[in-house]
């Protein structure tokens, strides 16, 4: 199964640092940010890294070490679910649903 190859990649990254490191350099950019105290202003001078990941460039980089799934099942691996999008669209759509009754009852 490929959810199990998904599975598999993610072991195998928590075991072998070399290969972490290869995965953050390959499938990830980093940020920097300045750090902001709670009223938004700078704070002395401080940075964050941010990551920016690329879900193209890891199950590219999975699949040149010999592991083949989807992106489907990178989202179970990362989230329980086949795909979060999905799921928060679905959300949002009964809360707007909700909102447009209570409109109409209001009006």
């Amino acid at each position: 199964m490929s959810l199990d190859q998904a599975h598999a990649f993610y072991q195998a990254l928590n075991t072998d640092p070399h290969l972490y490191a290869k995965y953050l350099s390959h499938c990830s950019h980093a940020h920097a940010i300045a750090d902001r105290d709670r009223w938004g202003d700078e704070s002395s001078g401080s940075l964050q890294n941010n990551r920016n990941w690329s879900e193209a460039d890891i199950l590219s980089f999975a699949t040149h070490q010999g592991y083949h799934f989807s992106l489907s099942d990178l989202y179970q691996v990362w989230f329980g679910q086949h795909d979060y999008r999905t799921a928060h669209m679905e959300q949002v759509g009964m809360k707007l649903g909700a909102i447009a009754t209570l409109n109409r009852q209001l009006a």
